[in-house]
């Protein structure tokens, strides 16, 4: 088997994640006004937070809140017990 030297070896896999293999959504940041919004699993904020901060969402849908700014669409996921997990943009 041929070794290849790391550089090498690190461009092929540069290569290989660029082929059209789906990726994880990155996180985002929603902003309302002055406040920043982003998920963080157990130290996210509570859905009470986001809402003093945001205001009524468009939508709700169990754990999911909708809000839409400009022509964004924005996904907010929360756990059973309230906590901001997830930010994203749609």
């Amino acid at each position: 088997m041929m070794k290849l030297p790391v550089a090498g070896g690190l461009a092929i896999a540069a290569v290989v994640a660029g082929m059209g293999i789906p990726q994880p959504a990155e996180a985002s940041t929603l902003r309302c006004g002055v406040h920043l919004i982003q998920g963080g699993g157990r130290h996210g904020p509570t859905s009470f937070e986001v809402l003093r901060k945001c205001g009524e969402p468009a939508e709700r849908r169990a754990y999911t809140w909708l809000y839409r700014q400009g022509g964004s669409k924005w996904e907010l996921r929360f756990s059973s017990e309230g906590i901001l997990e997830t930010v994203t943009q749609r």
